[in-house]
């Protein structure tokens, strides 16, 4: 009897000293923190976005008949637009 009673508070002093868990971290959190990284930043895909457009209707009014100055114009627009806004170190 002595033997089952030191292996009974054995076993119970054992899973009386539980190692602390690591705090959990929110499901959205770990969302964020993923496409804070994997997503472009916001200055990225302004100049991203004025360029394409701005270099797509300057090659729009270089090979269009209809409209050239109109599409030359808001081409140049666009990239000096995109010129004037973009921050610098």
């Amino acid at each position: 009897m002595a033997m089952i009673s030191t292996l009974t508070s054995a076993y119970r002093a054992e899973r009386a000293t539980a190692t602390p868990k690591r705090p959990r971290t929110p499901l959205l959190t770990h969302i964020g923190r993923f496409a804070a990284r994997a997503l472009p930043t916001w200055e990225g895909l302004r100049r991203f976005t004025l360029s394409v457009t701005g270099f797509g209707c300057l090659t729009a009014a270089a090979w269009t008949i209809a409209l050239p100055a109109g599409l030359l114009t808001l081409g140049l627009s666009l990239l000096l637009l995109e010129y004037l806004t973009a921050e610098r170190p």
